[in-house]
């Protein structure tokens, strides 16, 4: 040091001469000077550490968006790091921040590359960056499976289905709840099973459904169209209901031939043993100058149609208008028409399942419509309404089933379609009534579907006094009272009449 002098009674001016050892080497022998460092600014940083990303979803207004969230560990004296990302082999994206994350949004599935940068106080970066290569799924990950399911029935016909709320934002967002009904009790597949409801939203946790012995099976899907994995199933096994009698049993599987009704983009295909949908092309458009014989045995050929109906071959007249109870029944499955029949050496029950994962495209739904003119005449039908459980009123009714497929490779199979039509039991009684010395014609309030059982009550009987019911129909009946000498005499009475259906 030489010198210390003050400035202005707050600063000092110090002159020193600096002392590098190295002189004496550099003097006598003629080695280089070494240079003292004096300062940080020429120092190289080290690349952050445990670079990582993590996939998740967010609100992208009212719209469920994947992003990726990239975050490091941080490099002492490190304030800025600079990232570099793209999406495949795009261009590069580079941005320069003051913090130990960064996002990218709206990101799409496939690989992402990503490189992080330490920056000196120099404003260099370091030589290497933190790389990492990241494969985003984007939304193409299925959701979780539905948990919690249960049911309440809270009639005869109706039930609610309840389940967890979705936890994944993109089935909450757009999302979708599905539920299906299987008549299957044990191991019911959701392929072979069909809509039971419309879908849920996806934020719901709960909905009214047709009540039917069988299976019903829930899975979530997310905005994309992706489906959870694996079906929930709660089992419905009904407990035995009021006597009801059946009115009507169609089992158009069971007709001779099967499935004798009128067909609309379906057909009936007598190896399979069911109904399909029509595929895209038709045989003759296959056949090159007559020669059928060089055509597969198959009759679906091409893409599969959209949809199809198939209407039963038959009406049913109730003879009046009543409130009836009907239950549809399917029993179907999905079907890839690629394969020939020729190429397969097995029995068709033999067959393997087909190792697919969206077999669940295709659906069925039933249909019914009603008049309450009389159906041999010029009646007018209301329109077609879609049901599983449900009780409808009309005189003549009439059913149909839609099938669908939302993938062309995709046909769907129908074994066995019926519907159940069922009348309830209905009770009437009377008020005190007074008979008179003759015979009493008792009208009912409301004509039963058949004639009834009837019970009289009488309330002044005599010794020896007995009473003949006669002439039951379902609108009434007739009752006359004795006394022992055989005679008509006035007796007053109340009477229960039970049977099913009533006429509306």
């Amino acid at each position: 040091m030489l010198a210390i002098q003050e400035q202005d009674g707050i600063n000092y001016s110090v002159s020193a001469l600096s002392y590098n050892s190295s002189k004496y080497d550099y003097i006598e022998r003629d080695q280089p000077l070494q240079q003292r460092d004096i300062t940080d600014l020429n120092i190289i940083p080290e690349p952050p550490t445990n670079l990582a990303a993590t996939e998740l979803l967010y609100d992208g207004g009212g719209i469920a968006k994947s992003k990726l969230v990239i975050d490091w560990q941080p490099v002492l004296a490190v304030k800025d790091y600079k990232i570099r990302w793209r999406f495949g082999s795009g261009n590069w994206n580079i941005f320069t921040i003051s913090r130990l994350d960064f996002e990218i949004l709206d990101t799409s599935p496939g690989v992402y590359t990503i490189e992080v940068y330490s920056i000196g106080a120099n404003l260099r970066p370091s030589l290497q960056p933190a790389l990492l290569t990241f494969q985003a799924f984007g939304k193409t990950a299925p959701p979780a499976d539905v948990v919690g399911v249960s049911l309440l029935a809270i009639d005869e016909a109706s039930a609610i289905i309840s389940w967890e709320r979705a936890t994944e934002l993109d089935v909450l967002l757009g999302g979708k709840v599905l539920i299906r009904h299987n008549v299957a009790i044990v191991t019911p597949a959701w392929e072979d099973s069909q809509d039971i409801v419309p879908a849920a939203a996806g934020s719901q946790t709960q909905k009214q459904v047709p009540l039917l012995e069988g299976s019903y099976l829930l899975k979530f899907e997310d905005d994309f169209g992706n489906r959870s994995v694996n079906a929930t199933a709660v089992v419905v096994d009904l407990p035995t209901p009021q006597p009801r009698f059946a009115v009507k049993v169609y089992a158009e599987d069971q007709e001779t031939p099967p499935f004798s009704g009128n067909v609309t983009g379906m057909y009936y295909d007598p190896e399979l043993d069911g109904i399909v949908i029509d595929s895209g092309q038709l045989m003759d458009d296959m056949a090159t100058d007559g020669d059928f014989d060089a055509l597969p045995t198959i009759d679906v050929i091409g893409g599969v149609n959209p949809a199809g109906e198939y209407e039963f071959g038959s009406s049913w007249d109730m003879g009046s208008v009543f409130d009836v109870n009907i239950r549809r029944r399917f029993v179907a499955r999905p079907l890839l028409p690629g394969q020939l029949f020729d190429d397969n050496t097995l029995l068709i029950d033999e067959w393997p399942q087909i190792d697919e994962d969206n077999l669940d495209r295709v659906n069925a739904e039933m249909y019914v419509r009603t008049t309450n003119d009389d159906p041999a005449g010029t009646p007018v039908y209301g329109d077609w309404n879609q049901f599983a459980n449900a009780i409808v009123r009309g005189r003549g009714f009439q059913f149909k089933t839609i099938a669908t497929s939302s993938d062309p490779s995709i046909n769907i199979l129908i074994d066995e379609l019926g519907v159940e039509m069922e009348l309830q039991l209905c009770t009437e009684q009377s008020a005190v009534l007074t008979s008179g010395a003759s015979t009493y014609a008792a009208t009912f309030a409301n004509a039963f579907y058949q004639a009834p059982n009837i019970g009289i009550t009488a309330n002044d009987m005599a010794t020896g006094d007995f009473f003949l019911i006669t002439a039951v129909t379902r609108l009434g009946f007739t009752v006359e009272f004795r006394n022992s000498a055989g005679t008509s005499v006035s007796r007053q009475f109340s009477y229960t009449a039970v049977g099913y259906g009533k006429e509306i």
